[in-house]
């Protein structure tokens, strides 16, 4: 909990864009967390093996969550049970059974997890990743029976600070509530896509244009809240 204050201060100060310093931030992540990029570091991944990634583009890993501490032999009992879809997690969740059906091996694989956004729903990077710093947007979903922003009392009690993330179905539509860089809040549809594990889902503006700012093959979503998505990780 002694990290909880700093960490959450120096997320918002990213979310309205600050400058943040990697190294700092870095010492104060919660165990697990994934790391953020320093100098020199990029996000590309280190501990599987070329093989085994190829393998997973061809046909979809088979993976469930396990303990840290699970028999890694005993990863196979998973065969019949397992999930072919993103491997979405949750907070504190790091490792994981999972099978690569041309290897026809199962592995015990230990990563990190986060950004995380709304609904406990996290990204999840083998060990050895690390995120780019990034601007984390402050929302929440708009409550059932609410019309919009201001009919919601409580904004700053139940609003995430963090990634494009959060509950939904493939193709689904939901509204959010998101604060501004001069900390009003706007209503904003969205649009969800790449479901996974868990049942999250990662979720883009429905209202999108190409940036003028940047060329023709940078295609953002952006909206009026100064944030502009061009992947599915890295906002400016």
């Amino acid at each position: 909990m002694k990290s909880f204050v700093p960490l959450s201060l120096l997320l918002v100060g990213m979310a309205k864009g600050q400058d943040v310093d990697a190294v700092s931030l870095n010492k104060i992540l919660p165990k697990g967390f994934t790391k953020v990029c320093e100098d020199g570091e990029g996000p590309e991944p280190k501990s599987l093996s070329k093989r085994q990634v190829q393998t997973g583009r061809d046909d979809p890993p088979c993976w469930t969550l396990v303990d840290e501490d699970f028999d890694k032999t005993q990863c196979s009992s998973f065969e019949n049970t397992c999930d072919t879809r993103k491997p979405y997690v949750g907070a504190k969740q790091n490792t994981m059974c999972i099978f690569f059906p041309k290897a026809g091996k199962w592995f015990k694989l230990s990563g990190t997890y986060g950004w995380c956004g709304a609904d406990n729903c996290c990204d999840f990077h083998p060990k050895g990743q690390c995120n780019p710093p990034r601007p984390l947007a402050t929302y929440f979903r708009l409550p059932a029976g609410a019309s919009n922003c201001d009919d919601v009392p409580n904004k700053d009690d139940i609003a995430t600070v963090g990634s494009e993330l959060m509950k939904g179905t493939e193709g689904g539509q939901a509204d959010i509530c998101i604060k501004d860089q001069d900390g009003a809040w706007a209503l904003e549809p969205v649009r969800f896509n790449d479901c996974g594990g868990s049942e999250c889902c990662r979720f883009e503006f429905v209202n999108q244009f190409i940036s003028p700012m940047h060329n023709s093959a940078s295609i953002s979503r952006c909206h009026d809240h100064a944030i502009c998505c061009f992947s599915a990780i890295v906002c400016v």
